[in-house]
């Protein structure tokens, strides 16, 4: 894409955001902040270097349009493209349920069409779409419980947000809930919405009822409307077979120092800026001050690409700085040596939402099974020496524990980490139901508050 082009910069979203979007002329929005009048005017002109921009001042400009974090977000993700490589699979979780999402979807110049398949859990989209040289907005209701999984043909840039992007932009705006598909309806999600045999009355009768009482009696219809009987399926893609991937080190940057320069560059931060956050992060996890210096992102990082030292996970830390997604690099948690466990609980980081790997080896067996056990669901996988299995955290401010069953493990050694692990078997379908009354309240509630927030 075109770096130089005035229709994606940071000071076109600005001005066009005030004089377009929320119509209101410089004078009044900055006797409301605390920032230099002129400040503004700077951003917007382009005169301002994009290196000293505040995303406090980011955040009160988007309070001050009410704008409810759309802005925030679009300046967050504007130079994805100019600064990031494509990718053909991108994955995210939000942190809420029943607020308006949208994922921004863009091409390289070269591209006249491109092929996108977006699955939410038991939900389908494909959407051909053809070249925009601003790309497409795809819009719908979050679901903090179900990571999203967007692929593209060919490869580009996708990057994700809440609020609603206003047609003053310019950017086409798709409905996603105009193109769904539902596939899996035997398995995951739908099936707790459909059992009938359930012991507890709460989840008695059909998923389309429980979610029309919780949603309310005037919208019923809304349900029904949305997901009807004859809904369109579509086959799942059945997941390849585990298999014995390339030896990485446990704790590897993917990363080069100008590229972790660049994705810093792309999200509008200073290296203090940084430095404070992954300050902030560090002693949040760790329960005692760190401090992380400039001198730490522009020379350590960014010029010899080496590993901060004095606290956990960097590397992880500064992929939630930057909205990475688990692209930056793998780091293990845990590493485990199967004796005579029966079943070992992992507590993944508290500040980490992305890709989590597990990594099976054996010096003595090939083969065998795992059960896993995350919250209300559980996965058997077969797997070999060798072999990386891949899931997600999601967000959830109830965190529940990774257990997995190893009384048929013994002699195995699991490594546990973040991050995207290339050559991982993803596993992120195929999970079954455990607990129906648990996992029916927690997923059926949420995807109210989805449906609440799209049927109005």
């Amino acid at each position: 894409m075109d770096t130089n082009n005035s229709e994606l910069s940071l000071s076109w979203l600005l001005k066009t955001w005030r004089t377009e979007v929320a119509k209101k002329p410089q004078t009044e929005i900055v006797k409301n902040l605390y920032f230099n009048p002129s400040t503004l005017s700077q951003w917007e002109n382009g005169t301002r270097h994009k290196n000293k921009f505040n995303h406090d001042y980011l955040t009160e400009l988007d309070k001050q349009y009410s704008a409810n974090g759309a802005l925030k977000d679009m300046a967050f993700a504007l130079c994805t493209p100019f600064k990031c490589e494509p990718n053909s699979v991108w994955w995210h979780s939000f942190n809420s349920a029943g607020d308006n999402s949208w994922v921004w979807i863009r091409m390289p110049d070269s591209t006249k069409t491109m092929s996108v398949i977006i699955e939410w859990g038991p939900v389908f989209i494909k959407l051909p779409l053809s070249y925009n040289k601003k790309g497409y907005i795809v819009y719908a209701t979050t679901v903090s419980t179900i990571p999203i999984k967007i692929t593209l043909d060919p490869a580009g840039w996708v990057d994700f947000g809440l609020g609603v992007i206003p047609s003053e932009l310019g950017i086409p705006l798709l409905n996603g809930r105009k193109y769904m598909h539902i596939i899996r309806p035997e398995d995951s999600i739908f099936k707790i919405f459909s059992n009938k045999a359930d012991e507890d009355s709460y989840t008695r009768g059909k998923w389309k009822q429980i979610l029309a009482k919780i949603v309310g009696s005037e919208q019923k219809y809304l349900v029904s409307e949305a997901y009807p009987d004859n809904l369109k399926q579509t086959e799942p893609v059945a997941a390849p077979l585990p298999k014995t991937p390339t030896l990485y080190s446990k704790d590897q940057c993917w990363k080069t120092p100008s590229q972790l320069r660049d994705l810093r560059e792309a999200r509008f931060l200073s290296q203090k800026a940084v430095a404070d956050m992954l300050s902030d992060m560090a002693t949040l996890h760790h329960n005692f001050t760190i401090s992380v210096t400039e001198d730490t992102i522009s020379k350590t990082l960014e010029q010899r690409g080496g590993r901060p030292q004095g606290f956990d996970y960097p590397f992880s830390m500064l992929d939630q700085i930057y909205g990475c997604d688990g692209a930056i690099a793998i780091e293990r948690f845990e590493h485990i040596e199967i004796k005579d466990q029966s079943l070992i609980s992992i507590n993944v980081p508290g500040f980490w939402v992305g890709p989590i790997w597990l990594q099976f080896s054996s010096e003595t067996r090939q083969q065998a099974r795992a059960n896993l056990t995350w919250g209300p669901w559980h996965r058997n996988i077969e797997i070999s020496n060798g072999c990386v299995a891949t899931t997600w955290q999601k967000f959830d401010s109830d965190r529940q524990l990774l257990q997995i069953n190893v009384e048929f493990l013994q002699g195995w050694t699991i490594d546990i980490g973040m991050g995207t692990f290339p050559e991982a078997t993803d596993i992120n379908v195929g999970w079954k139901v455990v607990s129906s009354v648990n996992a029916i309240r927690k997923v059926c509630h949420e995807m109210a508050k989805a449906y609440k927030q799209a049927f109005k």
